[in-house]
């Protein structure tokens, strides 16, 4: 099981302990407003900052990631390179599906950013294709900055990139 507790440190109380049977955990963050979401195997939860859970989905992908910039969770699903992204109160902002498939994706600046083997795109917010940049194999991760740039992560140092699109 997976037990999920979150605590008002400011309080110094619990506002939310509870167990969930047989499902794996994938993530867990806070949006600007004070709520919170769990993602776990099959299921994202969204909860008020009072601990209430007010809406739920299920991911039917068997692997799937997330991303939240404070103002939506960003939902991918790896296997069909498709996007969902939600509001904090779990209602569907919008869907899209990816020109590939991608292992990693991060929201930052008002853009969605995918990293896959050979290249690392930029979608706008509405989920169309704006610019691919060729990387150089091997990237773990990135970061996006707040100048618009991408930090890439490789297992031997980093790299800066600035997309043009």
């Amino acid at each position: 099981y997976t037990k999920l507790l979150v605590c008002d440190v400011s309080e110094e109380e619990i506002v939310l302990e509870e167990r969930l049977d047989d499902k794996k955990p994938i993530s867990t963050g806070f949006f600007d407003d004070g709520r919170f979401y769990a993602a776990v195997e099959g299921n994202v939860f969204f909860y008020q900052s009072n601990g209430k859970m007010v809406d739920f989905i299920t991911v039917p992908a068997s692997e799937y990631s997330v991303s939240c910039d404070g103002e939506a969770l960003v939902v991918l699903e790896k296997g069909n390179a498709e996007v969902a992204v939600y509001s904090p109160k779990g209602d569907l902002r919008t869907q899209f599906s990816l020109s590939e498939k991608v292992f990693s994706l991060k929201v930052g600046n008002g853009c969605y950013y995918t990293l896959s083997e050979s290249d690392l795109a930029v979608y706008n917010e509405n989920g169309e294709w704006l610019c691919a940049m060729p990387i150089r194999s091997g990237a773990v991760d990135f970061f996006v900055l707040s100048d618009d740039s991408l930090l890439l992560c490789f297992v031997s140092g980093t790299e800066r990139i600035v997309p043009s699109y």
